[in-house]
């Protein structure tokens, strides 16, 4: 389940899905997030927690805590975000962790987004030896290239090349506490204090799951 704990960013770019930037956007109150982590639980989700830029999150450490701490955590690796790295020193604990296999991490690079300090790049390329030996059990990722797809949401409407899919095809928990069917946040599901999630939700692309119900009524 993607908790979105916030629509600002340190960077501004030009293929965000949410139009995320530095002079916009909120903060997930903790009241709101932790009845998000709740649902995640009674459903037995796991958090992934995204933005915006999480690490802008002025609770950030905090919130990543929490979660760990929830049933859908673990500190087993399966808690997941992603992070631009610009937050130097954030990013390398944020590698740390995934290192140790504690949450799964991955940093996304590519021609959209500002440099950043080499020190990330290469903490998150570097692969994570196991106790035993070998290192393929790295829970780190980067994601690097210029052909990385873009979604017709946000911004990245505006892009020359956008991909017809949704960024997010999972339940969306934005900061205001409104619960999304997918990332397209066409079709709303309640808010954490009331959920509406229906029983034969099947954590797809609402928009995609419409036409093909017509298409299959037709």
């Amino acid at each position: 389940m993607y908790i979105q704990i916030t629509t600002r960013c340190n960077m501004e770019c030009n293929h965000c899905c949410y139009s995320c930037g530095p002079k916009t956007g909120s903060h997930m109150g903790m009241s709101t997030y932790k009845k998000a982590l709740k649902l995640c639980e009674n459903y037995g989700e796991t958090p992934f927690l995204g933005g915006g830029e999480p690490t802008v999150h002025p609770k950030f450490w905090e919130f990543l805590g929490l979660a760990l701490a929830t049933e859908g955590g673990m500190g087993d690796g399966q808690l997941a975000l992603i992070t631009n790295g610009k937050r130097t020193r954030d990013a390398l604990a944020l590698a740390t962790l995934a290192k140790r296999g504690v949450l799964s991490v991955e940093l996304s690079v590519d021609s959209f987004h500002e440099e950043i300090d080499e020190k990330v790049v290469n903490a998150f390329n570097r692969p994570a030896p196991k106790p035993w030996g070998g290192t393929d059990n790295d829970l780190r990722g980067t994601r690097i290239g210029a052909d990385r797809t873009v979604y017709p949401q946000g911004r990245g409407v505006d892009c020359a090349t956008v991909d017809k899919g949704c960024v997010c095809p999972d339940m969306v928990i934005d900061p205001e506490g409104r619960i999304w069917a997918c990332g397209c946040k066409t079709k709303q599901f309640g808010t954490v204090d009331k959920p509406e999630i229906p029983s034969d939700y099947q954590g797809d692309c609402w928009k995609e799951r419409e036409k093909a119900e017509l298409v299959e009524a037709e």
